[in-house]
C-alpha cells in the first residue's frame, strides 16, 4: 500500500509498504497506480518480478519495472480481469474518508 493510499484510508496504516513501511519480497509485485517514489520502490525492491501500471508513461515505476504498461489502472485491471475470467467486485459510490495526522477527517459533504 503506497502512503497516499494509506493516507486516504483504503487500508490501514500498517500495511504501507516502503522505507517507512514494512518490505516485500515477493516472486512477483502487481503495482498499480504508483507513481515508483524510491521510499515505495525500497519496499519492493527484492520482488523478482515488478508488473506495473500507471497513466504517466514517465512515472519512475516504469523505469524500475519488468513489465510496464501505461494507462488507467482500474482499466486495465478490469481487462486484465475479463482475460482471467475474473468477474470485476461491483462499483461502490463510498470513498474512503482521509486521514489527518493519523485520525479520519470526515468527509466534506459530513
Amino acid at each position: 500500500m503506497t502512503r497516499p493510499a494509506a493516507l486516504s484510508c483504503w487500508a490501514p496504516l500498517e500495511k504501507l509498504i516502503g522505507a517507512s513501511g514494512a518490505m516485500a519480497a515477493p516472486k512477483w509485485c502487481l503495482v498499480l497506480g504508483a507513481s515508483g517514489a524510491a521510499a515505495f520502490f525500497a519496499g519492493i525492491a527484492k520482488a523478482s518480478l515488478v508488473a506495473s501500471v500507471n497513466i504517466d508513461p514517465a512515472a519512475p515505476i516504469a523505469n524500475r519495472s519488468d513489465l510496464a504498461a501505461t494507462g488507467d489502472a482500474k482499466a486495465v485491471l478490469g481487462e486484465l480481469a475479463g482475460l482471467l475470467g475474473i468477474s470485476p467486485a461491483p462499483k461502490t459510490s463510498a470513498e474512503p474518508e482521509e486521514r489527518t495526522g493519523g485520525k479520519a477527517k470526515a468527509s466534506p459533504e459530513g
